[in-house]
Formats: C-alpha cells, sequence, structure tokens
C-alpha cells in the first residue's frame, strides 16, 4: 500500500532511466502520481482524470478468478461439461484503462498540452505503482484480496500489519539500473504488451510481499531490504517503459518487432487443472512441455494438460500482426486411443477444428490478420496427453 512519499519516489526514479526530457515533471511527481487517492477528497478538478468501468474505478482492479476453471462441473451422458462461463474481470477492466488513458496521454501530448498529459499518466502510473509495491501486490491478476493472510496464517502480529513496513523500508532503497523498453508503435499494441508486464510484475512483487511478511513474522527480516528493492525495481521499470513508449508513440519513433512469440503475451483464460501428471495444478506453461513420460522439451510456445474441456484465449490488437502460425501437437499419454478436439477461433469465429490422436499427431496453423479473440478451445475424453502450441509466431 505505497505511501505518497512512494508514488513521488517512483515517479521521481523513473525519469533517471530515459534518454529525452519531458520537462518540468515537478507536477507529475508530487502530486499527479496521487490523483487515484485524491479523488476521494470529493474535488471536482480530479474527477476528469479518474476512470471507472462498471463501476470500478481504475485504481484496484479486481482479481483474476479461478474457480470457475476448477470447481463447477456436471457430468451428464457420458461427458464432463463446465457448469460456469469464465469471465476474466481483472483483464476486462485492466484493457479498458490502458486504452482510455493512452488514448488520452498520447492525444495531449501530440496537441502540446503537456500538463494535461501528464495529469493523466499520473494516474495510470498510480495504478501500476499501487500494483506492483506492498500490500496491494496481494490483489489482482492472479491475486486475493489483501486481508487473505490474516485467515490463513498464526501470528502474534496480524501479518496485513507486517506489510506497513515496506513503505517504511522504502526511504532505504536504490536506484534502479535498467534500460526502458518500447512496448509498442500504438495503443492496441502496447495495451497487450503492457497487459503482460502488469500480470507479470505484480505476480513477482506478489511473491516478494508474501516472504516479506513471513520473514518478519519469523523475526528473519535481514533479507527484507532485498524484496523492497525487488518491489521499487518493478514499480519503476514499468512505468519507465510506460512513459518511454508515450515519448515514442507520440513521436513517431516507436517501432513494433516484426516477429514475436505468443508467449510474450498473457491469455486471457486458460485451461486449469485435472490435466494429469505435470498438469494436475498448473493452468499452462511457457517455453516447456512436461512430457507424459516425465522429461521435459524446450519450446518456444506454451503447452497445457487435455482435460474434458478448457480453452487457452488472448486478445489480439485488431490490425498489428498479418499472420499467427503454430505447430499444434498433441503428446499422447502411452498406450492411448483417445483424441483431442480442438477449435481454433480468430476474431472469435471458428476457422479450424482439428482431431489430434495418436495416429495424427501434430498439424501446423497459419491463421491470417490474427485480431481480437485469438483462441484454442478444447474437448478431451479423459486425460490422454499434453497439448502444445509449438514455433508460436505472430508475423507484421
Amino acid at each position: 500500500m505505497p505511501t505518497s512519499y512512494i508514488h513521488n519516489a517512483v515517479t521521481r526514479e523513473l525519469f533517471s532511466l530515459l534518454s529525452f526530457d519531458l520537462g518540468d515533471n515537478t507536477g507529475l511527481i508530487n502530486e499527479y502520481c496521487c490523483y487515484p487517492d485524491l479523488y476521494f477528497s470529493g474535488d471536482e478538478k480530479y474527477k476528469p482524470y479518474n476512470f471507472f468501468t462498471d463501476g470500478v474505478q481504475f485504481h484496484y482492479l479486481p482479481d483474476t478468478p479461478y474457480r470457475e476453471l476448477y470447481r463447477y462441473w456436471s457430468a451428464e451422458g457420458g461427458k464432463v461439461h463446465r457448469m460456469k462461463p469464465y469471465v476474466n474481470e481483472n483483464f476486462i477492466h485492466a484493457k479498458a484503462g490502458f486504452e482510455f488513458f493512452l488514448e488520452h496521454i498520447i492525444t495531449q501530448f501530440r496537441a502540446g498540452n503537456m500538463e494535461e498529459g501528464k495529469k493523466y499518466l499520473g494516474s495510470l502510473l498510480h495504478m501500476l505503482q499501487d500494483s506492483t509495491f506492498g500490500l496491494h501486490s496481494i490483489e489482482g491478476p492472479g491475486g486475493m484480496d489483501m486481508f487473505v493472510l490474516d485467515r490463513l496464517m498464526e501470528s502474534e502480529v496480524q501479518p496485513t500489519l507486517f506489510a506497513l513496513n515496506i513503505d517504511a523500508q522504502g526511504k532505504n532503497l536504490k536506484p534502479s539500473a535498467y534500460i526502458p523498453q518500447i512496448l509498442g508503435d500504438s495503443v492496441g499494441d502496447t495495451v497487450m504488451r503492457l497487459y503482460a508486464e502488469y500480470y507479470r510484475r505484480t505476480s513477482d512483487s506478489r511473491k516478494c510481499t508474501f516472504q516479506y511478511i513471513l520473514n518478519a513474522r519469523d523475526k528473519q527480516e535481514s533479507g527484507n531490504p532485498a524484496l523492497v528493492q525487488r518491489m521499487f525495481d518493478n514499480a519503476v521499470q514499468i512505468c519507465a517503459d510506460v512513459v518511454n513508449t508515450i515519448y515514442h508513440i507520440v513521436h513517431g519513433t516507436a517501432t513494433g518487432k516484426p516477429v514475436c512469440s505468443l508467449t510474450e503475451f498473457e491469455p486471457y483464460e486458460f485451461p486449469f487443472g485435472g490435466g494429469g501428471g505435470a498438469y494436475r495444478f498448473l493452468p499452462y506453461v511457457r517455453n516447456q512441455v512436461y512430457l507424459p513420460d516425465g522429461t521435459v522439451k524446450e519450446i518456444d510456445g506454451v503447452s497445457f494438460g487435455s482435460h474434458f474441456e478448457g480453452a487457452l484465449r488472448y486478445w489480439i490488437a485488431p490490425g498489428v500482426f498479418r499472420l499467427f502460425a503454430a505447430n499444434l501437437k498433441l503428446y499422447c499419454k502411452s498406450g492411448t486411443t483417445e483424441n483431442v478436439c480442438i477449435s481454433v477461433l480468430n476474431d472469435g469465429k471458428v476457422a479450424q477444428r482439428i482431431v489430434l490422436d495418436a495416429v495424427h499427431s501434430s498439424v501446423q496453423l497459419e491463421l491470417s490478420e490474427p485480431a481480437n479473440e485469438l483462441s484454442f478451445v478444447m474437448e478431451s475424453s479423459p486425460v490422454c496427453g499434453v497439448i502444445a502450441l509449438e514455433n508460436s509466431r505472430l508475423s507484421r
């Protein structure tokens, strides 16, 4: 739960990493980066710079649900079916907020209204800083409410209270050594990559927060400064990437990668649990396949277990890529005669239906103009193997 001091420090530090000058950033550092908190003062001047989706402020976003992926099933007609649709509220709200703020910032900067643009920028940076530093990292993508540790842990001191010391240790932070990245050459391209960075850096900071609280509870706090530094670096670096990307889009110097892997993005739905073997409690795995025989194969792509029904879904910004290609492969469980039916969707429409089994175990996929929903929807009998998207490529 960063204080205004931490928000100011992270915002100040990110500018030390940039190779360009955005002018006087005093207002952004000292005030605008706290706008989502200041909104609650009731002062109308903060209202235009705060964004809501379905009544939820772009500040503390909903958690990513997992329960619909593993809890609610029915067995009818000899088949097992999921009973509840999966809705990733975190992705819905993050995508809408990222689009809103990036579009407003870029529009204002291009018009020369730098101070106005920085007010929108402050709100965007604030949300990213809350997500990646301290107690609020427990929430959000892949998270739960921030008081969950109080309900799970035995402790003389309420575990949540230990996390308040993170801000105090934040006054002894070192500069972050980092070269800011360009996340995309358009708003849509940037939203895809920013969501992945937000997901992964928040997940890393969540582990830091959890370990920090464990250390404090067990009076083994010698490693805590390094954990706080890691969170600080996550916050500074993702914010520096955002500002660097905005600057280059505004000035027409942002370039997108000609070819990238699907692993660079974050799915908004994924299969989970029941896949057997290593995949019993895993949603999906990047860059590796845990084979049914117990060995591990390195791949450029993702893998997941087969289990009745499931889906791997990505949002792909329209107009960014001209081609998606991958080798879709089933690694069969020894002796199985079962098969897996996979529907490949592009822009929410079925582009191909593929049946894989021990005899016909792979197929080369090619989809033109991937856009919006790019999905791999699986139906299988009980566990028959591992599915992999290998050599996944998105080409401009």
